[in-house]
C-alpha cells in the first residue's frame, strides 16, 4: 500500500506542476472578471485579483475591500480564494490572499489493484502583499511596485510540502494606457515531508501586459478596455486577449481568449459581466476548452476607511496631482485634468494655483458639455 502511495504522489506532483494542468491555481489565476478577460490583466491590474496577476495595483487601494470567489470544474477539482486589501496611505496599499485548490475524489489502490477509499488533494497559497508608487521620475512620473510573500502547504493524502515563494510586479499608467510586468514565484521551493526530503524548485514565471482605455466618461471610468499579455513559463509561451464594455454604470460585460503556445487544442475562450450593487458587486465568469466548462463566482464589497496621511506627504501628493492635471491640459483632457485638479485641492485647500487652475478647467468642461448637448441635439433634428 505505501509503494501504491508513493507512487500516486509522484504522478499527481508532476500533474499539479504541469504549466497547463488546469487544476493548479499558479496556471489558471484567480478572480473572475480577471479570467473573463482572457487572463490579460497583468497590465491593467485595476481591482482586488491584481494582488495575483500584478500586486503593484493594490498601491491604488482607495478603502478596506473584500473578496470571496469559487471555482468549480466537472471532474471534482474546486478552486477558493479570499482576498482583503487596505490602502496605507495616498501611494501604498497592503493586502493578503488565500487561495485553495483541490479534490477529495481521488481514488486509491493497493498492491494487487483493488480499489481502496479516496483520498483528497489540495494546494494552498497564503499570500501578503506589499505596494507602493514611485514619485519624482523624470519622463514617466510615477511607477508602482508590488511585492508578494508567500507561504504554499500542498497535502496529498497522508503527505505534504511546504515553501516559501515570491513575487514581483511593476505598473505603469499613463493617459488612456497602462503597462505591466510581473516575476512569479522568483525563488520558490517547496520541501516535500517523504523520506528523501525532496526539495522542489517551482519554475519561474514571467508576465507582460499592456491595457487600452476608450471613452472617458465622468465618474464611470472607460466605457470600453482592451488588454492583452502574455506569459512564459519553462520556454512555454501563453498569450491572453481580452475586453470588457460598460454598457451602464454598474453593468460590465467581458469576453477573452487565452492559449497555451499558440495550439488551438489548448485555448480558453472566456466571458464574464460584472454587476455592482451599492452592497455589493458580483462578478461571473465562464471558461470553456476542449476538454471541460468552468465557472467561477466572485463577490466583492468595499468598507469605508480613510487614510492617513502628515501634512508634508498630503503637500507632495497634491503638487504631483496638479503636474498630472498640467499634463491633461496639454493633452487636451480636460475631464481627466479635472479629476487630478480636483484630488489636488482635497489633500491641499491652500494649493491657490491649483484651485485657479480647477475653475478655468471646469469653465472649459463645461463648453464641451454644451458643445457636445447641442450636436446631439442638431443630429436629432436631421
Amino acid at each position: 500500500m505505501k509503494k501504491v502511495i508513493i507512487i500516486l504522489i509522484l504522478f499527481f506532483h508532476i500533474n499539479v506542476y504541469s504549466y497547463d494542468d488546469p487544476f493548479l491555481a499558479g496556471n489558471n489565476g484567480i478572480g473572475a472578471r480577471s479570467r473573463a478577460m482572457g487572463s490579460s490583466v497583468v497590465g491593467l491590474a485595476d481591482d482586488l485579483s491584481s494582488i495575483f496577476w500584478n500586486p503593484a495595483g493594490v498601491s491604488e487601494t482607495t478603502e478596506l475591500t473584500g473578496l470571496a470567489g469559487y471555482s468549480f470544474y466537472k471532474n471534482g477539482f474546486y478552486l477558493l480564494h479570499l482576498i482583503v486589501v487596505n490602502p496605507v496611505s495616498e501611494t501604498s496599499g497592503f493586502g493578503g490572499s488565500y487561495i485553495r485548490v483541490g479534490t477529495d475524489d481521488i481514488p486509491g489502490y493497493d498492491n494487487t489493484g483493488n480499489p481502496t477509499e479516496n483520498f483528497s488533494l489540495n494546494q494552498n497559497i497564503i499570500s501578503l502583499t506589499y505596494s507602493f508608487a514611485l514619485l519624482g521620475f523624470p519622463v514617466i512620473k510615477t511607477i508602482q511596485i508590488g511585492l508578494n510573500v508567500k507561504y504554499f502547504i500542498y497535502n496529498l493524502h497522508e503527505n505534504a510540502s511546504k515553501g516559501l515563494g515570491f513575487d514581483i510586479g511593476i505598473l505603469k499608467r499613463f493617459d488612456f494606457i497602462s503597462i505591466g510586468i510581473m516575476f512569479q514565484d522568483i525563488r520558490s521551493i517547496i520541501r516535500w515531508d517523504t523520506a528523501s526530503n525532496r526539495n522542489e524548485k517551482l519554475p519561474m514565471k514571467t508576465h507582460a501586459g499592456v491595457s487600452f482605455g476608450f471613452y472617458q466618461v465622468k465618474g464611470v471610468g472607460y466605457k470600453g478596455i482592451i488588454s492583452a499579455s502574455i506569459r512564459n513559463i519553462s520556454d512555454e509561451w501563453k498569450p491572453g486577449f481580452g475586453a470588457e464594455f460598460k454598457p451602464l454604470r454598474f453593468l460590465a460585460f467581458q469576453a477573452g481568449i487565452n492559449g497555451l503556445n499558440f495550439n488551438p487544442d489548448k485555448i480558453d475562450y472566456s466571458w464574464g459581466f460584472t454587476f455592482r450593487h451599492k452592497f455589493a458587486t458580483l462578478h461571473y465568469a465562464g471558461i470553456i476548452n476542449k476538454y471541460e466548462f468552468q465557472n467561477e463566482i466572485n463577490i466583492s464589497r468595499a468598507f469605508s476607511t480613510e487614510k492617513k496621511l502628515s501634512a508634508s506627504e498630503r503637500k507632495t501628493l497634491s503638487r504631483q496631482h496638479y503636474s498630472n492635471a498640467r499634463e491633461f491640459i496639454e493633452k487636451k483632457n480636460y475631464l481627466k485634468a479635472e479629476e487630478e485638479l480636483k484630488k489636488a485641492i482635497e489633500l491641499d485647500p491652500k494649493n491657490f494655483i491649483a484651485r485657479v487652475l480647477y475653475q478655468k478647467v471646469q469653465k472649459l468642461v463645461n463648453i464641451l458639455h454644451k458643445k457636445n448637448s447641442g450636436e446631439e441635439l442638431k443630429n436629432k433634428e436631421k
